[in-house]
């Protein structure tokens, strides 16, 4: 039996990940999707919002390839800041990088207790209207890297998130692939209050880096 490689716990805005380096990461060889889902069930394991894979493929150039606690890849904002962050310490690159992700190279640089990423602008993909028994809601898609369904409401405290984000995440309207829901609401002082249910999470999470784009 194999040992479980090195890893390292991170949180980014409260979304927590777990990341292996390359090496780590090739010792589980054709078991890495396996492990992922055993890994980041909560109670059961060390729990996470997903699993980052960082390896370094050039003077301040760094690959990551991050995974949904279901196994399936995506590309998340908050991971690959906690990538960033990472690859930093383990000197990989210097305080400015390039992460090369699902979506593309991304600039990154670290400053000093914060990392920024300069992403792509979000993109819309129209208004729709979502049906199901006793329900109806409108929203609007924006595709942030990965796909989401954003719904304005008064309260983001009175949304039943629960049992709107599997109908939504899983809705016909969004084919096989789905989508995360974003629910968002203005508050007095003029801030935005989002809470965000994520698909390959399945489940809300209490950040969410290319949903607050």
């Amino acid at each position: 039996m194999s040992a479980e490689p090195r890893l390292v716990k991170m949180s980014g805005a409260g979304t927590d990940f777990l990341v292996l380096d390359a090496e780590a990461a090739r010792g589980l060889g054709e078991d890495l999707v396996g492990w992922v889902r055993r890994v980041c069930r909560r109670g059961l394991s060390i729990g996470a919002d997903g699993v980052l894979l960082v390896e370094p493929v050039g003077p301040d150039r760094v690959r990551v390839r991050f995974h949904n606690p279901d196994g399936s890849p995506a590309f998340c904002g908050n991971g690959s800041r906690c990538a960033a962050r990472f690859a930093h310490a383990r000197g990989f690159a210097g305080p400015s990088m390039t992460l090369e992700t699902e979506i593309g190279d991304l600039p990154a640089e670290i400053l000093d207790e914060r990392v920024r990423l300069t992403l792509p602008p979000p993109r819309e993909t129209g208004p729709r209207t979502l049906e199901w028994p006793g329900e109806r809601l409108a929203g609007r898609g924006i595709d942030a890297g990965v796909p989401h369904f954003v719904v304005w409401t008064g309260s983001v405290a009175r949304v039943p998130l629960e049992s709107w984000g599997p109908r939504v995440r899983r809705h016909p309207e969004f084919g096989e692939a789905g989508t995360n829901l974003d629910v968002v609401a203005r508050r007095e002082d003029g801030a935005l209050a989002i809470r965000t249910w994520e698909r390959g999470v399945e489940g809300e999470t209490l950040a969410c880096g290319s949903g607050a784009l």
